[in-house]
C-alpha cells in the first residue's frame, strides 16, 4: 500500500532575509541603508536632517518622500496628537 508513494523532500533555506541595495547615496554611503530600509518597507517618508539625503529629492524612481523634522511635524502633528 506505501509503495505508491514517492519520497518527500523539503528544502529549507539557510536564511530568509531579503536585501535590498539600491545604493542611491553616493556621498555618504553608510546612509544607503536608512534608504533602502524606507524603499523596503515602503515607508510613507524618511525623516531625516541629515544633508547627504538631500540627493533623494532629484531621484524619480525609486521615490522617498524626504522630509526634515520640522516638514515632519508640520504634516503629521495634528494626526499624531489626535490618534
Amino acid at each position: 500500500i506505501y509503495s505508491s508513494f514517492r519520497p518527500l523532500t523539503i528544502i529549507v533555506p539557510l536564511s530568509n532575509e531579503i536585501y535590498y541595495n539600491f545604493n542611491l547615496i553616493t556621498v555618504d554611503e553608510d546612509d544607503n541603508k536608512f534608504v533602502d530600509c524606507a524603499i523596503a518597507s515602503d515607508a510613507i517618508c524618511l525623516v531625516s536632517n541629515d544633508s547627504d539625503l538631500k540627493s533623494l529629492l532629484k531621484i524619480d524612481f525609486p521615490k522617498v518622500n524626504l522630509l526634515t523634522l520640522i516638514e515632519f511635524e508640520k504634516q503629521y502633528k495634528d494626526i499624531l496628537l489626535n490618534s
